[in-house]
């Protein structure tokens, strides 16, 4: 991310945020443009901003005349036109930059930022794509607004960057020169026109002439229960902010824009590239290593680092915004014992190390099943085996709590072995390379055995089974119904993998409380032949 100025043709130097791709080889671009009163630091421009960098684009994001950190005032600069010529202006610089693809150019504005949108595309040949989320066709006050402006000469807003301003008539007046719905009519360029089913801003009626008007090819997307305000909820703003993404990538990117189409936002877009939480804390020297590692060898475009404050097992990972979490950890234990270990998370029991009391997390079988074998090949290849390290699964233990599907991976297990860099690295090569891996394998949970699982482990490592929850030998007596239903439904599970020999005397009880579940149920003795 580079902060520049950039000279408008008013002297006035704008604020101008470049988001550059991480291997910007002839990249496309795309530009963002604020709403009234707003400024470019507003959470949908910056997220999406970041969204769309993250996956190939530049984005760019300004603020324009007499807003937000550009100069100029309110009264005398903030008008609709200098803001038209604003966009040309900062169009013509950011297109010069290196790798900058000038043949795939899009526009994206949020309420007036997407009429603006509309506006600057159909006399701007160079922009190959249009979206416009919220966005009216015409300006219209509300008839109370109009009165008190007309006796006082402006209209008084509060700005979410400026407090309470004062804007003058003379926007309004020349605001009402311009019309999107006429703009879009011989615009030929495909266009995606977004509005919610709950804007009192901008009701819906006003986007949707914009899109009845506008020339094919065209898409418009209705989210049920959006606002005009959708940066304040992070699901919703997420849900869009993807959807453009699909947008520019299948215009810009792929370079496929489909036909005239209807598409409700529940209908089958393709998916952006799924972004998965690599998270680790502080007060942790195992997973700050570990980051460490990843940042060196270079995070890729799917993960998105989170550096906590409090111990790992302790946070509240409903800050976390991704639906997947891969916690970065050390290990702990009494023995000593060099270890790389992957495990699910959850308590069977009181909640001693975070999480809640007998609840279990969500479930990453696949990912860890993988990272067990990337950790295996890694450490028999390595310096590492030959010092002692031992790969393994581990049992769910400890927080903390989210219904998220998350996974640990950690290194132990004593101080020493924390910042053992070879070791940190090699589990820094594993979380780039397995993560998303795509591998088969059936996810299964177990029961019975020590806290190391070593026959699940060989199980995992041999052949193609996939361990989500297990529950070990010393919380046997505390299995019920409904714990086996969350290691059931939190894992995922196909299949239930017994340890018959180390159920100990509890091989009746357990058996019969997974019968009564209609999962197969295998002991991992004869799997393992």
């Amino acid at each position: 991310m580079e902060s520049l100025k950039v000279l408008n043709k008013n002297n006035l130097n704008l604020s101008v945020v470049v988001h550059s791709p991480r291997y910007p080889v002839s990249s496309p671009l795309v530009l963002l443009l604020h709403g009234f009163t707003g400024y470019k630091g507003e959470a949908h421009i910056e997220t999406l901003a970041e969204l769309l960098a993250r996956n190939g684009f530049f984005a760019v994001r300004f603020d324009c005349s007499g807003s937000g950190a550009s100069e100029g005032t309110i009264e005398n600069d903030y008008r609709f036109s200098n803001y038209l010529s604003d966009i040309e202006v900062v169009l013509d610089f950011v297109k010069t930059l290196p790798n900058v693809d000038k043949n795939r150019m899009g526009i994206w504005g949020h309420s007036m930022g997407g009429q603006l949108a509309c506006i600057f595309a159909s006399t701007h040949p160079e922009i190959k794509s249009l979206c416009a989320v919220s966005s009216p066709s015409v300006f219209i006050l509300p008839p109370e607004d109009m009165e008190q402006m007309k006796k006082s000469g402006f209209f008084e807003k509060e700005s979410p960057v400026l407090g309470k301003i004062k804007i003058p008539a003379a926007f309004f007046d020349d605001r009402a020169k311009y019309d999107a719905s006429k703009a879009v009519r011989n615009l030929l360029i495909p266009k995606l026109i977004i509005w919610g089913t709950n804007d009192t801003v901008c009701p819906a009626e006003r986007t949707k002439l914009i899109f009845d008007s506008a020339a094919k090819p065209k898409k418009k997307i209705i989210f049920d229960g959006m606002g005009h305000d959708y940066k304040n909820y992070p699901e919703m703003l997420e849900k869009v902010n993807d959807t453009v993404l699909n947008f520019f990538g299948e215009t810009l990117i792929n370079k496929d824009p489909s036909s005239s189409q209807t598409t409700p936002a529940a209908a089958q877009v393709p998916k952006p590239l799924e972004k998965i939480a690599l998270a680790y804390s502080v007060a942790d020297p195992a997973g700050m290593l570990i980051a460490e590692k990843i940042k060196e060898i270079g995070v890729p475009n799917w993960a998105v680092m989170y550096e906590l404050e409090r111990d790992i097992v302790f946070i509240d990972p409903a800050k976390i915004k991704e639906n997947k979490i891969v916690f970065l950890s050390r290990h702990k234990s009494e023995v000593g014992t060099k270890s790389l270990t992957v495990h699910m998370i959850g308590n069977f029991d009181d909640a001693k190390f975070g999480g809640r009391t007998r609840e279990l997390a969500g479930a990453l079988p696949q990912i860890g099943a993988n990272y067990l074998r990337a950790l295996n090949e890694k450490n028999v290849s390595s310096t590492l085996s030959k010092q002692g390290f031992v790969v393994s699964l581990e049992v769910t233990h400890h927080g903390p709590m989210t219904q998220k599907k998350c996974v640990f991976i950690e290194l132990g297990s004593a101080p020493v072995d924390w910042k053992n860099e070879t070791a940190a690295r090699l589990i820094a090569e594993t979380v780039i390379e397995a993560t998303m891996k795509e591998t088969k394998d059936k996810v299964v949970i177990g029961f019975g055995g020590g806290h190391y699982s070593p026959d699940f482990t060989k199980l995992s490592l041999r052949k193609n089974y996939a361990f989500g929850h297990i529950c070990p030998k010393h919380q046997l007596h505390n299995l019920n119904k409904a714990l086996i239903q969350q290691m059931i439904e939190r894992s995922g599970a196909q299949e239930i993998v017994l340890d018959w020999k180390g159920l100990k005397e509890n091989k009746e009880r357990v058996l019969e409380l997974c019968k009564r579940t209609m999962l197969p149920v295998e002991r991992v003795q004869n799997l393992l032949k």
